[in-house]
């Protein structure tokens, strides 16, 4: 801030009686001009900062902070797709193992096979036996009660699912819709006892979630949360310059002085000869 005074009228003391109306007055200007400077600088200063909304990135970045920031985003973002690429639930796998031991020359018998009645799945049936036998597999139907020990009977509904005449081993798979119960039976035309053993596998897919809601919910808030706090981090690293409390009071700070004018000097009138006035 500069104070210039410009004196206009009569130098000197001021004479005792009053001046006429028309007499010149002395008139004091006062005229304060005020010169705002802004200094880019890099050092961290409170003084000469650079204020304006364009100001370039700084160099000194919070590298700490920075580094934080990264690492909380990128393990948010790491929660955050595990919460929607959860493995969904594994599938079920249910056996019905049977055997059919000392099967007679001439003799027949009918097993009821039971699992899992599911809309999508897979169904195999494995068997082999000691000699050639007929096996057959049809879909049962009910078809009597036996009231003495409420047993129920089972009949074949439809043409077989599959059939294997006179022949030691057989392997059958389906897909889709199954239903049970299933009948398996089995006829021994040779002239010698046989043992058949057979084993049914069915494979479904689980209806349940991948997991339960209040994981997948805690698993999603606490990537968002990541990600946030590490986007606030990242931002205060790169634009929150270091050591901005580093610095000494005004009155020390050896920037106080405007490098452009130099320091502040007693101002001097030009007009000024240097000489005292003589006296009245």
């Amino acid at each position: 801030m500069r104070c210039v005074l410009w004196h206009m009228g009569q130098a000197g003391a001021w004479p005792a009686a009053p001046l006429p109306e028309t007499a010149p007055v002395s008139v004091t200007v006062l005229e304060v001009t005020t010169t705002l400077v802004f200094i880019e600088g890099t050092s961290p200063s409170t003084w000469g900062q650079d204020y304006s909304l364009c100001a370039p990135l700084y160099t000194n970045v919070r590298t700490g902070l920075v580094v934080i920031g990264v690492a909380l985003a990128v393990v948010g973002a790491g929660l955050t797709l595990s919460a929607f690429f959860e493995p969904g639930a594994p599938s079920l796998t249910q056996v019905n193992p049977l055997a059919a031991p000392n099967l007679q020359p001439s003799q027949a018998r009918t097993m009821v096979v039971w699992l899992e009645n599911t809309s999508s799945g897979t169904l195999t049936l494995s068997w082999v036996s000691s000699s050639d036998v007929n096996v057959s597999v049809y879909r049962a139907l009910v078809c009597g009660f036996v009231t003495s020990n409420t047993h129920v009977l089972y009949c074949p509904d439809g043409p077989a699912l599959a059939t294997w005449p006179l022949n030691s081993s057989g392997h059958w798979n389906t897909s889709g819709e199954i239903s049970f119960p299933l009948l398996l039976n089995l006829d021994n035309v040779g002239s010698k006892t046989v043992t058949v053993n057979a084993v049914f596998d069915e494979v479904w897919a689980s209806t349940s979630p991948r997991v339960p809601t209040w994981v997948f919910v805690s698993i999603l808030s606490g990537g968002a949360a990541c990600i946030s706090i590490g986007a606030v981090a990242i931002f205060l690293g790169l634009f929150l310059r270091a050591g901005v409390y580093s610095r000494a009071p005004r009155e020390d700070d050896p920037s106080y002085d405007d490098p452009e004018f130099g320091p502040d000097e007693p101002y001097t009138d030009p007009d000024d000869d240097g000489l005292e006035p003589p006296p009245v």
